[in-house]
């Protein structure tokens, strides 16, 4: 008898994976996928994230991005960068900004060939009030500006970064000012990506979704040709730039990665809870079963009817329930 989650039709490997380090974080934003800071952090000790670090090393994956919460607040951050790089792997560093000194940049820039910053306001109005910690747009403009110095010429191990965007009703009218004026402050930076929150985690609440995502018209106005192109024009060339939808992703069977969590266990990027601990279970069957989940007769039945973001948070909101009483160890409580 096939075993409920094995995929239903061949799956290929994963090409990169997210490795959520911890969940503890400085920030308590509005929209976090992963609800940081309101959770515990399930940290694991130093040599069991030695070990996943040597296990995502071997695989032959092409990247993995580390992400939180906070991974800046997990001090062997660093040890691990070094692993993943030395076994070839293509490693990027997600952060939030904030409390980054010159010495803690340059040590980031050290060991990290690419880093992301998340800005979600052109204003403290603005971005303060959507990650839920006031100083926390200063201390983003502070890290940027010491990675705008580290990444001018020559620069060590090739350093770049960039901006991750978020994009919600509340810094919707703010994104001809991200194109403009990021450029022309930070002239160093290497990409800008702005795309639109979905709804998974605080994001997929029936309120978040009613007043804070974006409605189908400014969705659809992300995506026109037209708008792209004036954007593009607004980015210098030498600026990778993306501003998207992300109704993409209404479609799981394009998903190419899979998640680590804190704990170590592996999940499907938004489909449900997870299936098993890296340290314990055989990883690519793990990886091979989490992307095999978009294959699953219940997800493909929700899915097939999403038209709208509230079809979406509803349809992931139903997956999350189908799934998490056969993973009672990885459910969480609806409401905090």
């Amino acid at each position: 008898m096939m075993n409920p989650e094995e995929p239903a039709v061949a799956i290929p490997p994963p090409t990169s994976v997210d490795w959520e380090l911890t969940y503890a974080c400085q920030l308590r934003c509005s929209h976090c996928y992963t609800e940081s800071g309101r959770v515990p952090s399930r940290k694991l000790p130093r040599e069991k994230l030695v070990r996943i670090a040597e296990v995502l090393g071997g695989m032959g994956l092409a990247s993995v991005y580390l992400v939180g919460g906070e991974p800046l607040l997990v001090p062997e951050v660093f040890e691990l960068g070094d692993i993943l790089r030395a076994s070839g792997t293509h490693v990027v560093l997600y952060t939030n900004g904030v409390g980054i000194s010159r010495a803690l940049a340059a040590r980031i820039a050290a060991t990290f060939p690419r880093v992301h910053v998340s800005l979600d306001g052109m204003s403290a109005a603005v971005h303060d009030a959507i990650r839920g910690r006031q100083g926390a747009f200063a201390d983003a403009e502070r890290t940027l500006a010491h990675f705008d110095e580290l990444a001018a010429p020559p620069t060590v191990n090739g350093f770049g970064f960039g901006v991750d965007v978020v994009v919600v009703r509340r810094n919707y009218e703010q994104i001809e000012t991200f194109c403009r004026e990021l450029p022309r402050r930070y002239p160093h930076i290497r990409s800008l990506l702005l795309g639109a929150a979905i709804p998974l985690g605080l994001a997929g609440s029936e309120v978040y979704v009613e007043k804070e995502l974006l409605t189908e018209e400014q969705l659809a106005e992300l995506d026109d040709a037209g708008v792209q192109r004036r954007l593009r024009s607004l980015v210098p060339s030498s600026v990778r730039f993306e501003v998207c939808s992300n109704k993409r992703w209404r479609r799981p069977e394009l998903m190419g990665s899979v998640d680590v969590e804190a704990d170590g266990s592996v999940r499907p990027w938004y489909l449900g809870t997870a299936l098993g601990d890296m340290l314990v279970d055989e990883p690519w069957d793990l990886f091979r079963r989490a992307l095999g989940r978009a294959t699953d007769p219940f997800v493909r039945e929700r899915m097939s009817g999403v038209e709208t973001t509230a079809d979406w948070a509803r349809a992931l909101r139903e997956i999350r329930a189908h799934f998490a009483p056969a993973q009672p160890l990885r459910a969480r409580p609806a409401r905090r």
